[in-house]
């Protein structure tokens, strides 16, 4: 009976030192990898993933199927990447200029609802029962509209100037006589 005893103590022991079957709560498991470092921020393979599902789904919407829709996909998959970290200079740069654009998503948000007929305090969750999930959508119209008020500041205004002083310098070179007084003397007393 002793020898019972000690035999299922060792296979208790035994069972109880041997490696798990499964993942142990000690191993290390993969949650997401960064795919791009962009001075102190990242880009995921998940963050990627995403845009990549979001191109197929604009894709489809318009109107793209079978292998049109592939090859399309396949071309627009090659400069992804690039756009996620030009994006994502961009937001940094509009940090450093303090921009904010939290009431131009409110008012998007609102101009939608008004537009589908949604009261505002359910817009939420009409996008919710859409299936979008209310946060992520303010985050891509928040990297929109960042992207948007940079380019505007930064390089649109930049360009427009340098187009409107040329043009302005070079009308008035055509156009010199229609600007200039001819000399003349008026006396008047006073």
């Amino acid at each position: 009976m002793r020898r019972y005893g000690m035999v299922g103590l060792l296979g208790c022991l035994l069972w109880l030192s041997a490696p798990p079957l499964s993942r142990g709560q000690d191993e290390p498991v993969l949650v997401d990898e960064i795919v791009a470092r962009i001075n102190s921020d990242i880009i995921t393979l998940s963050a990627l993933r995403r845009a990549q599902a979001e191109l197929r789904q604009e894709l489809e919407q318009q109107g793209l199927k079978g292998e049109a829709l592939e090859r399309a996909y396949q071309e627009a998959s090659k400069t992804l990447l690039q756009q996620l970290i030009d994006t994502q200079l961009l937001v940094q740069r509009a940090n450093e200029l303090g921009i904010t654009v939290e009431a131009q998503i409110n008012e998007f948000l609102l101009n939608w609802g008004r537009q589908q007929g949604i009261p505002p305090a359910e817009v939420e969750k009409r996008l919710a029962e859409a299936g979008l999930d209310p946060d992520q959508v303010r985050q891509t119209l928040r990297l929109r509209f960042l992207r948007e008020a940079v380019l505007a500041r930064e390089v649109y205004s930049r360009i427009f100037q340098n187009i409107f002083d040329r043009d302005i310098e070079q009308y008035y070179q055509q156009h010199r006589e229609e600007f200039t007084e001819p000399e003349s003397v008026r006396l008047s007393e006073i």
